[in-house]
């Protein structure tokens, strides 16, 4: 999930950096960072709404009474009834505010036992475990975790007893993003959207699952709202910037990530996509600058590495490039655009013995992929052209 405190349930709660939703290309290379952050903390909320709120006593009987409640604040789950149940849920937000899931799931606990068909304490009891089980939080990056498993059919049971129950939906369609259901997500997330046009988070998340299921346009549309309901966060504008990336709109992206570098210049990944724009928009002096900055400060990102790499081949760095790329495929082999680059610097070192491993590894990884051919067959051509005296690793350098 987050070095920058920015996270997807609700509470200023410490939370890990999300993974990856998806590369941006294949050439890049990038780190996308699609990090889902509190229901909406810091949102400004002028309109209220007089809704019934709804409080169920110890036989579990609804009582609807009229309260000023603000329809686009998913993060508090307490309704200000004056019930007993409704004082445990208020202290089950309190404490998670503060960052401490297990007395917010005590309370939450408490509320469920005194309204056992409730929405809210399910809610509240599924946001204190997934944080006390540091579950993850990208997109596809827990589809087998126990605790996530457990808590996503908690928040269907939720969702059944009441699917006009916003935060439920929200939570839930946030639980299937994690487990690799884009579609279900997709559908929990438009409903919450519906409930609580208001709510930054909620568009965000919509706009990962618009993504996950290939509707791009629509992406971009809701991180736009997203980041115009709360442009104060760095991970608004860095979610939006990706995906206009994605839609080949490099300006926009590039304004976007300058956006969230501003308001997180500390952040690794924000300076990474930031790299990776300026890389897309053919300036890679000024991509060599936020990369250089982003492995300075995450050195084992693997990602990173690889954007550095990428930018140093373009300025015809070729040393720099290889040590870069070099240490990108060391710190994760799978990285198929990293050993095609790193084959393209030794190709060009003329070390074409060391290219061809490269390309070999590339192939290892996508043996369909026609780029990696190409290279391969590039490399027959070059190496029938160059005196043998060239062919080995004490070629020219």
């Amino acid at each position: 999930m987050s070095a920058r405190g920015h996270r997807w349930a609700s509470g200023p709660q410490p939370r890990r950096r999300p993974r990856p939703l998806a590369a941006l290309t294949r050439s890049l290379l990038v780190a996308t960072a699609f990090v889902l952050g509190g229901c909406g903390a810091t949102e400004a909320r002028p309109d209220h709404a007089v809704v019934p709120s709804s409080t169920r006593g110890e036989a579990g009987v609804w009582t609807a009474t009229p309260e000023p409640v603000d329809v686009n604040d998913l993060d508090a789950l307490a309704r200000g009834t004056g019930s007993r149940a409704d004082a445990q849920l208020r202290a089950g937000d309190a404490a998670w505010k503060a960052g401490d899931s297990a007395a917010a799931e005590r309370a939450y606990g408490e509320a469920q036992r005194l309204a056992p068909n409730d929405p809210a304490p399910i809610v509240g009891i599924a946001r204190a475990r997934q944080a006390a089980a540091a579950v993850p939080t990208g997109f596809n990056s827990a589809p087998e975790n126990a605790t996530l498993r457990a808590v996503t059919a908690e928040l269907r049971r939720a969702v059944a007893m009441d699917p006009s129950y916003a935060p439920a939906q929200l939570e839930l369609g946030r639980a299937l993003l994690v487990l690799g259901d884009g579609e279900g997500a997709l559908s929990c997330l438009s409903k919450a959207v519906a409930m609580a046009d208001r709510n930054a988070e909620a568009h965000s998340a919509l706009g990962i699952a618009q993504l996950a299921m290939g509707q791009l346009r629509d992406a971009v549309k809701s991180l736009e709202r997203a980041a115009a309901l709360d442009p104060d966060r760095a991970e608004r504008h860095e979610n939006l910037g990706t995906a206009l990336l994605l839609a080949q709109r490099t300006d926009d992206a590039i304004a976007a990530l300058r956006r969230a570098s501003m308001l997180a210049p500390d952040d690794a990944v924000v300076r990474s996509n930031l790299g990776a724009a300026y890389l897309a928009s053919g300036q890679p002096t000024l991509a060599a600058v936020e990369l250089q900055i982003a492995v300075a400060r995450a050195p084992d990102v693997a990602a990173h590495h690889a954007n550095l790499g990428q930018a140093k081949l373009l300025t015809g760095q070729l040393d720099a490039a290889a040590t870069e790329l070099g240490a990108a495929v060391k710190l994760d082999p799978k990285l198929t655009s990293a050993w095609l680059n790193l084959g393209n610097v030794l190709a060009k070192k003329d070390l074409y013995p060391d290219a061809r491993k490269a390309y070999e590894a590339a192939r290892a990884l996508e043996p369909d992929d026609p780029t990696v051919r190409g290279a391969l067959d590039d490399l027959d051509k070059l190496e029938k052209q160059q005196p043998k005296s060239k062919h080995g690793t004490s070629g020219r350098r």
